[in-house]
């Protein structure tokens, strides 16, 4: 049975107006520096002189986000290594994802069928209403379970082993969410990637 693939990284909030960063939160920072500055070194200086390496933070964050997936995850995840981020054009219908090269038991399909034999109401549901093509949304995903279930097992599809992963860590503790991202921003946190621009003068 496989055991290795490259999956999305469950519940990431991406970068556009999340908990991983929003549009106030390098404003924020940059005011604490400035207050720095002048009480330090009597220099007035603002917004305009600093900014914010946001490719090194994405980077490390996402890195910070897969080790902070692994704490949490089944035990039949054995490893997550993270490979790269996908970003759209437009944020108007997605944000960021992140993906990670990730290694299973050889058991991974029975702890997960018995996840679902424990939950199986809860999750017919909840694929139902989360995958049905609606206004403003069209799905790609089965919206029944057992449609559901054969691409997951049988295909072994990585979009809907994503999403059952997802799904057990919301079923285990439904903050999971808040949880990562606020344990990623403690472990990466944002002034250490904003900086003065060469250009000024101290």
């Amino acid at each position: 049975m496989k055991q290795k693939f490259n999956i999305e990284v469950p519940l990431f909030p991406g970068y556009y107006e999340s908990w991983l960063y929003s549009s106030d939160d390098d404003y924020y920072e940059v005011e604490e520096e400035i207050r720095y500055y002048q009480e330090e070194y009597g220099k007035k200086l603002t917004q305009d002189d600093f900014e914010l390496d946001f490719k090194r933070y994405c980077e490390d964050m996402n890195e910070a986000f897969v080790k902070a997936f692994m704490d949490v995850a089944p035990d039949f995840v054995l490893s997550a290594k993270y490979t790269n981020m996908v970003s759209p054009s437009y944020y108007n219908y997605s944000t960021d994802r992140i993906y990670a090269d990730v290694k299973f038991a050889p058991n991974w399909q029975r702890e997960m069928k018995k996840f679902i034999a424990e939950n199986e109401e809860w999750l017919a549901k909840k694929i139902h209403d989360d995958w049905t093509s609606r206004s403003g949304f069209i799905s790609f995903i089965a919206n029944y379970a057992e449609d559901f279930y054969e691409k997951l097992f049988t295909e072994m599809d990585e979009t809907y082993i994503h999403i059952m992963l997802s799904y057990m860590l919301v079923r285990s503790n439904p903050d999971i969410e808040a949880h990562l991202a606020l344990d990623c921003r403690d472990k990466v946190p944002m002034y250490e990637y904003i900086h003065l621009k060469e250009s000024v003068q101290l």
